[in-house]
């Protein structure tokens, strides 16, 4: 598969939690339990923007990445570092995130590599 570039806006030290897609998955029964209650998800993984597409690089064994600035225009909703706090959902249902970030993210590349053709128009 041919590695392409990608971007990252805003501050490069900008740093979210991480959340996977099995956790969520894993998650739907119990929350279909909680009577209309609302939970944050997130990770004890911390990581910013910048060593995010650092690792996924690493992880795809390969590719480039630009840091660009956010946008001037868009700079007034950048919302900055966010961490989704976990503990709620943690007391109630008992549920924390079972997968590391660096599991996740490799578990994500190699579906979209198996399922490309659902998601990408095969290259000319």
């Amino acid at each position: 598969m041919p590695v392409k570039r990608f971007s990252v806006s805003g501050f490069v030290t900008s740093s979210k939690a991480s959340r996977f897609k099995s956790s969520a998955v894993e998650i739907n029964g119990a929350i279909l339990i909680s009577e209309g209650e609302v939970f944050n998800l997130g990770h004890s993984e911390h990581i910013s923007l910048h060593e995010l597409a650092t690792l996924l690089v690493d992880l795809n064994h390969g590719g480039h990445y630009e840091l660009v600035p956010f946008p001037a225009d868009r700079d007034v909703i950048d919302i900055g570092d966010y961490y989704g706090d976990f503990s709620k959902i943690d007391n109630v249902l008992g549920w924390s995130p079972q997968v590391s970030l660096r599991d996740g993210l490799a578990q994500t590349l190699e579906y979209y590599r198996k399922h490309r053709a659902h998601y990408w128009n095969p290259a000319p």
